[in-house]
């Protein structure tokens, strides 16, 4: 079975349950994207499992708290780029982009928020 069709549910010390499902890997990191989330009983375990496993399956990725500033990091890590245009980049994200968005959660930056910037 692919791991991205497979899921598990765990008892935490807390007494919670963490159902975690596998969402293949990360193109960028070539990490492996897990889908989780903490319930507190069996029944919301595997209704959450169900839920997980469509997600994972659709090809969904799971919220994350990725800032903006590590997601230009990561950009600038793996870009081909000439080396002014490599310069040029940096200057524009270290003056602009980082003071007013670096922090901000990826997943938080909407139209309103670009506007404004």
């Amino acid at each position: 079975m692919d791991l991205a069709q497979s899921g598990h549910i765990e008892r935490l010390p807390s007494g919670s349950l963490r159902v975690s499902v596998s969402g293949g890997r990360d193109p960028l990191t070539g990490r492996r994207v897990w889908h989780r989330k903490t319930v507190r009983t069996e029944v919301e375990a595997q209704i959450a499992l169900g839920r997980l496993l469509e997600d994972a399956l659709a090809g969904k990725r799971p919220d994350s708290r990725v800032t903006v500033g590590e997601l230009l990091e990561r950009y600038l890590e793996v870009a081909d780029l000439d080396l002014s245009t490599r310069r040029t980049y940096e200057g524009y994200i270290g003056r602009t982009i980082l003071p007013a968005l670096g922090a901000t959660e990826l997943r938080k930056v909407r139209g309103p928020v670009l506007d404004t910037f």
